[in-house]
């Protein structure tokens, strides 16, 4: 499937697409994302200007960033971009503020739509920063690596890295 679309063979009103992941959807650390699928329109509102509106949608796993558990991640986000050969005349790019609308338009010298591009630019997006299979996961024991949500550590706890370790020892003198 070419996922590269030329403005002249986008419509006016909007065309609507779906695309099962075919290797799109690859973000690091993730896996058993194939049922994730992504739907998209796009839209000529002129000969330099296309809009592409979409989602993406699925369930995947992925690692707690806490004890390494398998999590089921649920992706569920939508995006709009604004795609546009029109060049912007900026001569410096020092204090330049944006707006949600300039950071969601993507300047490109060819009239051509890289939907496929776009879709891993989102993929990567719709991926939460922080996956835990639990808000308040306790995470594994740094000592022994048994992860204590699940049982506890037998360890002894060390206080001799503390920082507090300096201010015991002034304290038996």
């Amino acid at each position: 499937m070419d996922m590269k679309r030329n403005f002249n063979e986008i419509a006016d009103t909007p065309q609507h697409f779906k695309c099962d992941n075919t290797g799109w959807f690859k973000p690091v650390g993730i896996r058993g994302a194939d049922d994730v699928v992504a739907h998209y329109s796009l839209t000529r509102e002129s000969s330099n200007v296309v809009i592409l509106t979409g989602g993406i949608i699925g369930t995947c796993i992925a690692s707690c960033d806490r004890c390494g558990q398998d999590v089921s991640v649920v992706l569920d986000s939508d995006f709009t971009y604004t795609i546009t050969t029109k060049e912007e005349m900026v001569s410096e790019l020092q204090d330049v503020e944006y707006d949600f609308e300039d950071v969601m338009t993507v300047y490109s010298k060819e009239p051509v739509v890289d939907v496929e591009a776009i879709l891993v630019e989102q993929a990567e997006l719709s991926v939460p920063l922080q996956i835990l299979c639990k808000e308040n996961c306790k995470g594994l024991c740094p000592r022994c690596g048994v992860i204590l949500d699940m049982q506890e550590c037998q360890c002894s706890p060390d206080y001799s890295n503390s920082p507090f370790a300096a201010l015991k020892k002034l304290s038996q003198r």
